[in-house]
């Protein structure tokens, strides 16, 4: 009678499940295409792996793009405060103006002050635009400076808060020049015509009598 001998599994290894097919058709069945899915994923590995490299890449872009935003957040609001705070050193530079056209004895003097708080109520509503736009209002100044006891006194102390105020607006426009250049071109514009009104208060003060008594 024929003997029949069992397969040697030294002959079959897991390596190779299609080894012998006479075993278990079934499982060679499963494991011929699962050997045919692996194929299949490795020769696509090139493409999804640069997929994910790509996502991985974007990842890393992710909080440097969100801390760009809340930087410029934070450079826009300063600044805003900033010019919020000049704006509001105008206004009471106006009403200090008209007050000294008003105190002043000289006609010919007191409309050359006028004409000056006039344009710089001009500036004040230019000013005041770029903060309405921007959901700010002018911040009054906490303390004036003192006005002085005659026509001299008042103007000088004018030249000195004009200065000062152009000076301030120069710096404000190189501050607004990363966020809003149009902002820019007028803030300094608008500080180029104070530098010119300093010169007509200079011319003022001048003809002013450092001793007299109003």
């Amino acid at each position: 009678m024929p003997c029949l001998v069992s397969p040697n599994p030294k002959m079959t290894t897991a390596a190779d499940p299609l080894a012998d097919r006479t075993l278990d058709p079934l499982a060679n069945m499963h494991a011929a295409y699962a050997q045919s899915m692996e194929r299949k994923r490795q020769g696509s590995g090139g493409a999804w792996g640069s997929m994910e490299s790509a996502m991985g890449i974007f990842s890393r872009f992710k909080p440097s793009i969100s801390g760009d935003k809340r930087s410029q957040s934070r450079a826009e609001s300063r600044a805003i405060a900033d010019l919020a705070d000049l704006v509001g050193r105008k206004e009471a530079f106006i009403g200090r103006l008209y007050r000294h056209a008003d105190q002043c004895a000289y006609p010919a003097m007191a409309a050359q002050i006028r004409w000056l708080a006039d344009k710089q109520a001009e500036h004040f509503e230019t000013l005041r635009a770029i903060l309405v736009d921007r959901g700010a209002w002018p911040r009054p100044p906490a303390d004036q400076p003192r006005e002085g006891s005659n026509n001299w006194e008042r103007l000088s102390g004018d030249l000195a808060i004009l200065s000062a105020y152009a000076s301030g607006l120069r710096r404000c426009a190189i501050e607004w020049e990363a966020l809003d250049r149009e902002v820019a071109d007028t803030l300094a514009q608008v500080a180029a015509e104070d530098v010119d009104h300093e010169s007509d208060l200079r011319q003022l003060a001048l003809k002013c009598d450092p001793q007299a008594l109003d």
